[in-house]
């Protein structure tokens, strides 16, 4: 007997709420960068036409004096804001009638279930991680604001809705240089995105592909390849730390590139009524289905371009 849409409710209460909740790390439980950006995101407002991030990026006025030297009291325009469009994105899940037929007994029903839902997880996963390396002008500009947006080199393109042309210091910081991976590129990067004079102004992580994290681990001593706490805590191996960065691999990072983010100032930003959530069952009337979906509303954004850096034609 086919399930009726209070069982499958049942059903995928059930799932969600499994392990206190940990079914919802399976979002990205497979990428540390969706992990690091996800779990704790810049903000979740619950509302607004865009994304709007303040920027800073001149001082005040001010300095030394003495006596009655007069202060320079002049107006400064010292602020900006980016603004980032919302993306949506989801994973459709869709029982049929045959389905629901063919799995005999209430246990193959369940587990039928269970495991397109664990699918539907895994799928926005990959679409997730997709986008975290495009220039947001996929499917019809649908898809997410990702790094090769945020490390666009042509001026009179904008990101955030500003571009550098209009304002220098928002300038992506990337070299096209050819040269092997060692550690000394991997701190020449971070040296180079450095906004301060500490240690939490450099770039703390380090993201490149399978080839090249391999080359750089192959250069080092055993005692020199040390885990990051961080990421093993999250349940992540192959982090390994270089100074005070994490560098790890990405099967979806870009041929050749290796990308340095200080998360201060890059993350995302998810809508506070969409993050990960699911609609009811519905049985559409032309249809021997029932359908629900898993929704999310967020972006990726950076609210200090300079504080990055990107490496193309690294080699092995």
């Amino acid at each position: 007997m086919a399930l009726t849409r209070s069982e499958l409710e049942s059903i995928t209460r059930d799932f969600f709420l499994a392990d206190n909740g940990a079914a919802w790390d399976n979002y990205f439980g497979s990428n540390y960068l969706i992990n690091r950006g996800l779990k704790k995101p810049i903000k979740k407002p619950k509302g607004g036409l865009q994304i709007k991030l303040p920027l800073t990026y001149d001082r005040m006025a001010g300095g030394s004096f003495y006596g009655v030297d007069q202060f320079d009291t002049s107006h400064r325009t010292t602020m900006n804001s980016a603004v980032f469009p919302w993306r949506n994105y989801y994973v459709n899940v869709t029982v049929t009638w045959d389905e629901e037929l063919e799995n005999n007994g209430p246990e193959e029903e369940v587990d039928m279930v269970v495991s397109k839902l664990e699918n539907a997880q895994s799928s926005i996963q990959v679409d997730l991680g997709d986008g975290l390396y495009s220039d947001g002008t996929g499917n019809e500009s649908k898809d997410l604001t990702g790094l090769l947006a945020l490390f666009n080199t042509t001026t009179a393109t904008t990101y955030g809705g500003i571009a550098e042309d209009d304002m220098s210091v928002w300038s992506a910081k990337a070299s096209t240089s050819s040269a092997p991976i060692t550690a000394a590129v991997l701190r020449g990067m971070r040296t180079s995105a450095k906004v301060g004079d500490s240690q939490k102004d450099k770039p703390n992580l380090i993201v490149t592909t399978d080839t090249l994290y391999d080359s750089y681990l192959n250069q080092l001593q055993q005692h020199q390849r040390m885990q990051s706490p961080q990421a093993a805590k999250a349940g992540f191996d192959g982090v390994t730390m270089l100074d005070q960065a994490e560098i790890f691999a990405d099967g979806k990072c870009t041929s050749g590139s290796a990308f340095a983010l200080n998360d201060r100032f890059w993350g995302f930003v998810v809508h506070a009524n969409a993050d990960f959530v699911r609609t009811a069952w519905k049985v559409p009337t032309n249809q021997a289905v029932k359908s629900m979906q898993i929704l999310w509303k967020g972006n990726m954004v950076c609210s200090r371009r300079a504080a990055h850096y990107r490496r193309t034609a690294l080699t092995g």
